[in-house]
Parts: C-alpha cells; sequence; structure tokens
C-alpha cells in the first residue's frame, strides 16, 4: 500500500509539471540558445523559393483575420477576441518582414510608411479589441451606486425595462407589471446590467 501511494504522489507530481503552461515556459526557455545559434550561422542575404507564395500566404490569412474579427465583434461573438489576438499578430509579423526585407532605397522607405500608417495602426485597434473582450464581466458593469440609481424609487403601478432581471436570474418576467402600493424593488445584481452577462447570453 505504500508503494502504491508512493507512486500516485510520483505520478501526481508528474502530471503537475507537464501541464501544458509550463510546457509553454520549458519550449520558450529552450528556444533561447537556439537564438544564438541563429545569430551565429544564418547568412545575412539569401534566396528564398517561393516567394511570392509566402506574402500572398501571409495577406491573405490577415484578410480573414481581419474581416473575420469585423463581422464577429458587429455580432457581439465570444470569440471575437481570438480573432483580432490573431490578426494583431500577423499584422506586427507582416510590418517586421516588410521592413527587415526591404531592399534599402525606395521599397525601404514603402515598407515604412506602410507599417506605420496602416499594418502597426491596425494590429493596436486588434489588440485593443481583444484586450476589451477579455475583461472580466465584474470590472465592466455598474457599481453599486448606479444599480441604487437604476431601481425604481415609487411605488406606483411601473413596468419594468428590460435592463432588470428576467427569469434566468430569479426575477421576474421582463416588462411585468407590479401593483400599486407595493413597496418591492426588483433584485437587480451586476450580470443582469452587464451586456456581457449571463442573461444576455441566453
Amino acid at each position: 500500500m505504500k508503494e502504491n501511494s508512493e507512486g500516485g504522489s510520483v505520478l501526481r507530481r508528474v502530471r503537475r509539471w507537464c501541464r501544458v503552461e509550463h510546457v509553454l515556459v520549458v519550449s520558450g526557455l529552450a528556444l533561447l540558445p537556439w537564438l544564438v545559434v541563429l545569430a551565429a550561422g544564418l547568412p545575412t542575404t539569401a534566396v528564398a523559393s517561393n516567394w511570392r507564395t509566402v506574402w500572398i500566404g501571409l495577406d491573405a490569412a490577415e484578410t480573414v483575420a481581419l474581416i473575420t474579427t469585423g463581422l464577429l465583434a458587429v455580432r457581439g461573438h465570444r470569440l471575437h477576441p481570438l480573432t483580432a489576438t490573431a490578426a494583431a499578430t500577423l499584422l506586427v509579423v507582416d510590418a517586421w518582414f516588410d521592413t527587415v526585407t526591404a531592399a534599402p532605397g525606395a521599397d525601404q522607405v514603402s515598407a515604412a510608411a506602410m507599417a506605420l500608417g496602416a499594418e502597426l495602426p491596425l494590429a493596436v485597434v486588434c489588440a485593443a479589441l481583444a484586450a476589451r473582450g477579455h475583461v472580466r464581466p465584474t470590472d465592466t458593469c455598474p457599481t453599486d451606486a448606479r444599480l441604487a440609481e437604476a431601481r425604481p424609487t415609487d411605488a406606483r403601478l411601473v413596468r419594468w425595462p428590460a435592463a432588470f432581471p428576467g427569469p434566468c436570474c430569479g426575477g421576474g418576467p421582463v416588462g411585468a407589471a407590479r401593483p400599486r402600493g407595493v413597496p418591492e424593488r426588483p433584485t437587480v445584481s451586476r450580470c443582469d446590467m452587464c451586456p456581457g452577462g449571463p442573461c444576455s447570453r441566453r
């Protein structure tokens, strides 16, 4: 029994260290000496095959990423931060290779202008869109003071607006009338007021 417990402990320890996060960190550290090898061994110039195909493929990937990000963002889809991140990465890569592979002179000036005037600004926009999409709902929802202001204060016959909770959050049906003389107010939570809350996803 003791041997089995020790074996299970070792297995749990191995699983803990073989998590995806740890594998990524180890892979990144392994690339550091490889950078030194590349710096010492690669030539400064080289003839590349399929040069046209490489750039067409990169620009096509950027096109798909930008269009997909825009369409998903307009619809408020939860996957738009992922496509925005991919688009920002592709744009930065494009700007980097455009500027460092351009020939001196007019080509280099054109590449720098394209990078500073289009690719990098678009990358910043996509990165901001991705970061905004990853904000937790509790960070963007109204404060308790704003919720208190949003609740009706009189006891007259009122029709609750759609901002107040529906059946999914334990409240009454949206738009239900509350009788005169009933001072009870609806329960409003942060998730109900937040556009990304659970009620808005149902």
